[in-house]
């Protein structure tokens, strides 16, 4: 037994697939795109594929466990990976891995983490500026960075006083 179709039914689907046709030749897709991105973007979403998978990749950090942070962060430093890809599979700066890798010394010294250590002549200098400051207060970044004229920059300051 065959199945049929009423006839009013197949001449609507017929009418609908021109139409269809006809909206498609009427919209080009870079036209489409853009109202879509503008859409997006005024409901408060994401457009840029760059933070689009930093996104990604921290709702799926949260949902894989309840790690700390500079656990997660630590995962990527024993496999040497550049602060610059961590900090973005992890969606975060730069600045904030290498403030990360400063604890992680400090709560895992037998780590080797050499890949990361700057060189000598940046770790010496830090630490002039660094010991200029009074004891027992917490390490200004800023006080360091006038004291070294800009010439070293935030993140080198942060990985020199990870291996002081």
């Amino acid at each position: 037994m065959a199945l049929s179709v009423d006839r009013l039914a197949q001449k609507a689907d017929s009418r609908f697939k021109d139409l269809s046709e006809d909206a498609d030749n009427a919209h080009k897709l870079q036209e489409l795109e853009l109202q879509a991105n503008s859409f997006i973007s005024a409901n408060g979403g994401i457009t840029n594929p760059k933070e689009i998978t930093k996104t990604k990749n921290r709702l799926k950090e949260k949902a894989a466990g309840k790690i700390s942070t500079y656990e997660a962060t630590l995962i990527h430093l024993k496999q040497s990976v550049p602060l610059k890809d961590i900090a973005e599979i992890r969606g975060l700066s730069v600045g904030t891995i290498a403030g990360h890798l400063i604890k992680i010394r400090k709560d895992h010294p037998d780590e080797n983490l050499s890949f990361y250590k700057p060189k000598a002549a940046i770790i010496k200098q830090v630490k002039a500026a660094y010991n200029q400051q009074s004891k027992g207060s917490t390490i200004s970044l800023n006080a360091i960075y006038s004291k070294l004229a800009g010439k070293v920059s935030y993140d080198d300051i942060k990985l020199a006083v990870a291996f002081f």
